[in-house]
């Protein structure tokens, strides 16, 4: 099992923020990780323009790794199966067990995708992204009435 001072779980916004200013000045003491399902995350804030044709997929990904290695923080690419704040233990899908004193949470809310009931319009979810602009690309093919799942900016 491995032991982290801080596990940082997500790579929402916050702390993308918060690893930008640790690349920029001095991070804190201890063993950090970052943990995340993938090894980039979208930012959000530009998938309107990415739909209208503004933005590359490229242009509205953040590296992960390279961003990690500045701050001086492990990345760890992995999802996440179970948590256990009592036990202060994170369980990943692939078997590990990593524990930390300080656990921060930054994964982004899901959107609650309600039954489809015929198909007089498509239900298409904004996360995760990379669903999204396949199901978008699909709908670009044949358009027909849709409904965009999802709030903020992404949700357009």
């Amino acid at each position: 099992m491995k032991h982290y001072d801080l596990l940082l779980i997500g790579a929402g916004h916050a702390h993308l923020g918060v690893l930008r200013r640790w690349a920029l000045v001095e991070r804190p003491p201890g063993r950090i990780a970052l943990l995340s399902a993938g090894p980039v995350a979208w930012y959000s804030g530009m998938l309107p323009g990415l739909l209208a044709g503004r933005h590359r997929p490229e242009d509205c990904q953040v590296e992960l790794q390279a961003l990690c290695r500045a701050a001086k923080v492990e990345l760890i690419i992995s999802p996440v199966e179970s948590l256990s704040a009592a036990q202060q233990q994170v369980q990943l899908t692939d078997g590990q067990t990593l524990d930390a004193s300080w656990l921060s949470l930054n994964v982004g809310a899901q959107v609650a995708r309600p039954p489809q009931q015929g198909d007089a319009m498509q239900l298409l979810a904004v996360k995760p992204f990379a669903e999204f602009l396949d199901g978008w690309q699909r709908w670009q093919a044949t358009p027909q009435p849709l409904a965009i799942l999802g709030g903020g900016a992404a949700g357009g």
